[in-house]
């Protein structure tokens, strides 16, 4: 009888902890605090405009797939896009939600 809002604060499907290699997920990652220019997305690295293949020993080759990289752009660009929202001052969480589980 745990009673827990509909929406959560985090972004993300959480993490992969299967003892064998795969990736149900899709992450962006930062190589320095100003540029996030990788994203991954199942066994995808897009790396700017280069896209790999993430292989089982974490090796990655060059491919090309134009399809899938227009997939993981898409992906990507609305990964930023939401968090342009959040940089701009969009709440994290509606208000509404927020007083319902954190009555003042």
């Amino acid at each position: 009888n745990f009673k827990k809002p509909t929406l959560a604060t985090w972004m993300g499907s959480g993490l992969d902890t299967s003892r064998g290699f795969q990736n149900n997920h899709m992450y962006p990652l930062m190589q320095t605090k100003n540029d996030i220019i990788d994203f991954i997305m199942d066994d995808f690295h897009l790396n700017g405009d280069n896209l790999f293949s993430i292989k089982g020993d974490m090796g990655e080759e060059p491919i090309q797939d134009d399809d899938k990289k227009r997939q993981l752009m898409g992906e990507f660009n609305l990964f930023k896009n939401r968090n342009q929202k959040f940089i701009n001052g969009s709440p994290l969480l509606p208000d509404s939600i927020y007083s319902k589980y954190f009555p003042r």
